[in-house]
């Protein structure tokens, strides 16, 4: 059985596909929280260090789009990560932090869903799921705060 970490409104949207397309997933709900900060973020982003000179630049983009999550959010848009390297995908995912993350999965459990895009929401839910358990610990901290 394969698990998918889904927030409610994911969770509403797994519901909705084709129960040939559900069988074999598992959800379980995703009960952290984290609210992030730009500052939080630009500073994530400001210690990367990335190799895939694609990725370099990127960072620069997004570092200028700090203060416009929209259009951050455009720019991820045309990043195949399927092209990315591992160390570099997880630098960027934990820069990033858990809210482009959610985009992702929205964006994966669309009406046409196949089991390869949930295959990907399992990866992505996991990802999120750890950054978020790191987050809510490290932010939370009296040496944070």
């Amino acid at each position: 059985m394969m698990y998918l970490h889904l927030t409610k409104t994911e969770k509403d949207l797994f519901a909705a596909l084709p129960d040939s397309v559900r069988n074999g997933w598992k959800t379980e709900d995703e009960a952290l929280t984290f609210e992030d900060t730009d500052h939080r973020r630009y500073m994530r982003m400001s210690v990367m260090k990335l190799h895939d000179p694609r990725l370099l630049g990127l960072k620069k983009k997004l570092m200028e789009l700090k203060d416009k999550p929209e259009e951050a959010r455009k720019v991820l848009e045309d990043l195949d990560i399927r092209t990315v390297n591992d160390d570099d995908m997880l630098q960027l995912f934990y820069a990033m932090g858990p809210a482009p993350i959610t985009y992702m999965i929205l964006s994966s459990l669309q009406p046409d869903a196949t089991d390869e895009d949930l295959k990907n929401v399992a990866a992505l839910s996991m990802i999120r799921h750890m950054i978020l358990l790191a987050f809510v610990e490290a932010y939370s901290s009296p040496s944070y705060t």
